[in-house]
């Protein structure tokens, strides 16, 4: 977008998220909150919004290496989330 800004993201650090070994980031995109979470020793990633669950992040399970990423509505916003979330935690 040009350098205009779209949104932001923090992590969301609790002691019920580290006692359950829970990752997760809260963005807010184009005006629309959005949070996404995983287990800490899973690698499949999940995108929730108002009790709904958007789009997922998860190993392929075919070919090594390589992730599948299933978003609802082809949203863009739904994959940058996905993925800042797997570029944060799992690389």
């Amino acid at each position: 977008m040009n350098g205009t800004q779209i949104g932001e993201a923090h992590t969301v650090i609790t002691l019920k998220n580290a006692a359950k070994l829970k990752e997760a980031i809260e963005y807010r995109l184009h005006d629309v909150s959005y949070i996404s979470s995983a287990s800490s020793v899973m690698s499949a990633i999940t995108l929730s919004g108002e009790s709904a669950v958007l789009g997922r992040l998860k190993q392929s399970h075919i070919i090594s290496g390589v992730q599948e990423i299933n978003v609802e509505d082809n949203n863009h916003d739904y994959l940058v989330a996905l993925i800042i979330h797997s570029f944060y935690f799992k690389n």
